[in-house]
Formats: C-alpha cells, sequence, structure tokens
C-alpha cells in the first residue's frame, strides 16, 4: 500500500459524508499553522462480492487509524438514499424520520413584517410550547409576518394546531403557506375557533413560507397583541 504524507484542514472529507472504522493506531505529526497527518490510499472496497469504484472526490483513505469511506457511495451502491440537511447538519440514511419536530429542527433563512416568535401561548386554558405566534404592533394597518426556510424537496408533510391565543381579540386572522411562490394552504381563526389541526402537504417544495396576517380597525386598535398560533408542529 502506497503512502502520501498530505496537510488535511480537518473539515471533513470532500463529499461531505464519512463513515469510519477504527483499525490501528497512526503517527500524528504536528506543524505549525495546520496539522499534518498520515494518509494512506489504495483502500479497496468490495460490496456484496463486487468491488467498487469511486470517483476522485469520493476517494477512501485511512488516516489516524481510521478507515474513511464515502456514506454517499455506498449507500447508492447498497441503494439506500442518504440526504444532508443543512440547517441542522444532520445526515440521514434511509428515510428522514416520522414526525420530526420543526420549529427545535430547522431555522429560517429570512424573514419580514411585524413582531412575531416561537415560545409558550396559551389556547383554551392549555399551554403550548415552542409555537410560532403573531403580535400586532402599533400604528400598523394591517399587521403581518413571514418566515421562509429550506427543506429542499426532503420532506412530505407539515402538520399542527393553529388556534386564537387566550386574551387576543375576535377579529379574523389567517395563516398561509406557501411553497416556491405557491400558495400551498391557506387557513383562518377568528374569534370562534377552536384550536384546530391542520396538515400541508409538501412534496417537492424546496422553499417554505409560512406567512400569518392579521388585520387593524379603529375597532380592534386598542386590543393588540399576540393573536394566531401555530404549535405542535411536525415535519416528515
Amino acid at each position: 500500500m502506497q503512502k502520501f504524507l498530505k496537510r488535511l484542514q480537518i473539515k471533513g472529507f470532500a463529499s461531505g459524508f464519512l463513515m469510519c472504522a477504527v483499525l490501528s493506531t497512526t503517527l500524528v505529526l504536528a506543524n505549525t499553522g495546520g496539522v499534518w497527518r498520515e494518509v494512506f490510499y489504495d483502500v479497496n472496497v468490495v460490496v456484496n462480492g463486487v468491488p467498487q469504484n469511486f470517483p476522485a472526490d469520493m476517494t477512501p483513505f485511512i488516516t489516524e487509524g481510521r478507515t474513511f469511506l464515502p456514506v454517499r457511495g455506498i449507500a447508492e451502491v447498497l441503494d439506500v438514499p442518504v440526504d444532508w440537511y443543512g440547517p441542522t447538519r444532520t445526515v440521514y440514511i434511509g428515510t428522514i424520520p416520522h414526525g420530526m419536530p420543526f420549529f427545535q429542527n430547522t431555522t429560517h433563512f429570512q424573514s419580514g413584517g411585524s413582531a412575531h416568535g416561537v415560545g409558550t401561548v396559551t389556547m383554551l386554558g392549555n399551554t403550548y410550547p415552542n409555537s410560532l405566534r403573531s403580535n400586532n404592533r402599533p400604528g400598523s394597518a394591517n399587521a403581518s409576518f413571514w418566515r421562509d426556510y429550506n427543506l429542499n424537496s426532503q420532506f412530505n408533510e407539515l402538520t399542527g394546531t393553529i388556534g386564537r391565543i387566550d386574551g387576543a381579540n375576535t377579529a379574523a386572522s389567517t395563516i398561509s403557506f406557501i411553497g416556491d411562490g405557491r400558495t400551498l394552504a391557506t387557513f383562518t381563526v377568528d374569534g370562534n375557533t377552536h384550536p384546530t389541526d391542520i396538515s400541508v402537504d409538501l412534496r417537492g417544495v424546496l422553499i417554505l413560507r409560512i406567512q400569518i396576517s392579521q388585520p387593524v380597525n379603529s375597532v380592534n386598535a386598542q386590543h393588540r397583541g399576540a393573536w394566531l398560533a401555530f404549535t405542535n408542529v411536525m415535519i416528515e
């Protein structure tokens, strides 16, 4: 096996996915301004008796007594899906977990409009944590906000519960789900709406926008505050 000495920036394999198995101890050499490591190539991979060849950016190697193999390459040989979900820096091998909490596992990359946030709300006396809620701000003729999430076509469905926050006025508010510029679903909440379970089809959606709108007029202008909440949100 031919041995090479190569300076590596320890940020992961070029393909982005790594799998390792401990083999033996390997000498590590330190160098000012970086780390030098002994790297061994010419690693043969045989899957179910069939030798495998990988592209240059997926070349298996050994360093520090560990063998690094390209997860994507191996998964494709075994016909197992593999996905990288950037917002949580997670590699999914096989299926993405059923019912993953949305707000705890995703981060919006841009937003706009009036005050909003994720926190605890109360509806019909019941407390719901991790809820997206709207907050009207004084002086606005129409209070609305939106958040954009990068889904990268990796999910099928968004589910959750919408409702009117206790103590809010009875004016109607709407929550819309917009996928790649196309409205997927819109729901309305008013003073007569009890917490309601909803679902939104996300198949093929790259960018999801969640938008809440609530009008303000002279009658309800004195009752500004959090109105509509979206809670128990799961994605799969």
